[in-house]
């Protein structure tokens, strides 16, 4: 994330890491990276997909 930030001169930078079962957002924005505490299970897909619509507008809206 941290190199993504840098290469391509980006404020703010989100990552998603999954086993295919369970989800961890981040938002690392300039040197801060924020943990999304709760997560994600794919037996919450309707969350999960919230979650990716929610950074999906993100990065619409700085495009």
């Amino acid at each position: 994330m941290y190199a993504t930030l840098k290469q391509f001169e980006q404020r703010k930078v989100y990552g998603i890491i999954t086993d295919g079962v369970e989800w961890e957002f981040y938002l690392l924005e300039d040197d801060v990276l924020t943990v999304d505490k709760t997560g994600g299970y794919i037996r919450d897909v309707s969350g999960i997909i919230d979650k990716i619509g929610y950074i999906t507008k993100q990065f619409q809206k700085t495009s």
